[in-house]
């Protein structure tokens, strides 16, 4: 079972919580809290034997947002509901996902032809085929070596080709080295597979994010990003093929709101069991009158009036003589 309490919930909320649970035998409280950027919600978790802790004594509890009962194990990690399904794809001949693991030995920064080609050769010797080449590298020294950029590319493709490296990752720190790596990339006739890397530097650079979300011929690995940004981005890890999977890669409606929310609208809120989608609803009436006859709210909870700073007033009698101020005069 998990009680989670308001936002704005005390820590005598969650003491009063604990309390109660402890006097069930055989059941153990545990708090978590969840820090997000604008609030923090403490969740208290029921171990052991919760099936006869009634829930109603937790919802009459000042401070509480919800009660619900977890028929899954392991709730806090792994998947649950179906969700074993691998998550991986296939990019130019490389399958990644749960059962592979690629290694990306390279150049932190490239510097010569000779140093990427004999890096290269080492690479496919030793049984790989990826790599990375620092083009665009990043640096906390604007003074250090950052790559020899858009000049490079051509040759480090010709030299993927050459030695059979089927997937090159590129750091990518500006919107322009993409259209840059797309240019070199075609005008090499696809010698190789280019795999765009997202920094932790650029984990909020929100513009290059969607710019790359948008394009679908490179995959893209990428730091955790915050939940509302994952729902404005398509999913980023899965390029575009000539197949029709890739259009079945694409996330639905509820998988985007529970990577954005954290919410996983097809489990039950009540007893955690798996509920199946009967039908995509987006027209505003039938929707209100589904939602009627179910008893629940149809509308918007009213918006609150927005808060002003008092201002204070002075009565006209209040004001002495001093306070007067005499007309200008014109006169020469």
């Amino acid at each position: 079972m998990i009680i989670t309490l308001e936002p704005d919930a005390t820590a005598d909320d969650a003491d009063a919580v604990v309390r109660l649970a402890e006097r069930h035998p055989g059941v153990t409280a545990r708090c978590y809290e969840f820090r997000g950027v604008a609030a923090t919600i403490t969740e208290v978790h029921l171990l052991g034997a919760t099936g006869a802790v009634p829930a109603e004594q937790f919802e009459a509890l000042p401070g509480i947002r919800k009660v619900v009962r977890v028929s899954a194990k392991y709730r806090l990690i792994g998947r649950h509901h179906g969700g074993v399904e691998s998550v991986g794809f296939a990019y130019n001949g490389v399958q990644f996902d749960e059962r592979a693991v690629h290694v990306f030995a390279g150049l932190c920064a490239v510097d010569t032809r000779e140093h990427v080609d004999a890096t290269m050769a080492a690479v496919r010797e030793a049984g790989l085929t990826t790599t990375r080449m620092g083009a665009y590298k990043p640096r906390t020294s604007p003074y250090d070596f950052q790559g020899l950029g858009a000049a490079c590319l051509p040759w480090v493709f010709e030299l993927a080709g050459k030695h059979g490296i089927r997937v090159v990752a590129l750091e990518v720190t500006d919107a322009r080295h993409v259209d840059e790596i797309r240019r070199a990339l075609d005008e090499s006739g696809g010698a190789t597979g280019v795999m765009l890397q997202i920094g932790t530097r650029n984990a909020q650079n929100f513009e290059l994010l969607k710019l790359v979300g948008q394009q679908r011929a490179f995959p893209v690995p990428v730091p955790p990003l915050p939940p509302p940004l994952r729902a404005v981005l398509p999913d980023l890890t899965q390029p575009e093929g000539p197949d029709d999977t890739a259009r079945e890669r694409r996330l639905d409606w509820a998988k985007l709101l529970k990577r954005a929310w954290a919410i996983d609208v097809l489990v039950c809120p009540r007893c955690a069991g798996p509920m199946r989608l009967l039908a995509l609803i987006d027209d505003e009436r039938i929707a209100r009158k589904i939602l009627t006859h179910v008893g629940l709210p149809s509308r918007a909870p009213p918006r609150g009036r927005p808060w002003r700073p008092p201002q204070q007033s002075l009565p006209l009698d209040a004001r002495s003589d001093d306070d007067a101020i005499d007309p200008p005069s014109y006169d020469a």
